[in-house]
C-alpha cells in the first residue's frame, strides 16, 4: 500500500498526479476509498476545468481547511502487481 498526500488543494498536485499514475500502470494499481473521522472531507475530483479526471479518485479525500486544520488531499494506492516491466518497457 501506498499513501499519496499533499498540503495543498491544487489539483495539479493532487489528482492529476494519481491520475497519472492510474494511467501509466492501468490496473496494477488501484485507489482505495479512505475514510476519515473528519466532517470536512470532500470525494477526490473527477472533473476539472471541464475535462473527466479518473472516476476512481472519488476514492480519495480532500480535506478542506479549518480554524484548527490545514487543507490537504489524500490518496491510498494498492499496488496489485509489479509495475517494473510496465516501466522499464515504455523507457525504451
Amino acid at each position: 500500500m501506498q499513501v499519496y498526500s499533499t498540503c495543498t488543494l491544487a489539483p495539479e498536485e493532487n489528482e492529476e498526479v494519481v491520475g497519472w499514475a492510474l494511467a501509466r500502470f492501468g490496473d496494477a494499481l488501484a485507489v482505495e476509498p479512505v475514510d476519515l473521522p473528519v466532517p470536512n472531507q470532500r470525494p477526490g475530483l473527477e472533473r476539472w476545468e471541464g475535462r473527466e479526471l479518473q472516476a476512481a479518485l472519488a476514492g480519495a479525500r480532500r480535506v478542506l481547511p479549518t480554524r484548527t486544520m490545514q487543507a490537504f488531499f489524500l490518496c491510498r494506492l494498492r499496488k496489485r502487481r509489479s509495475t517494473v516491466q510496465r516501466w522499464l518497457g515504455q523507457r525504451r
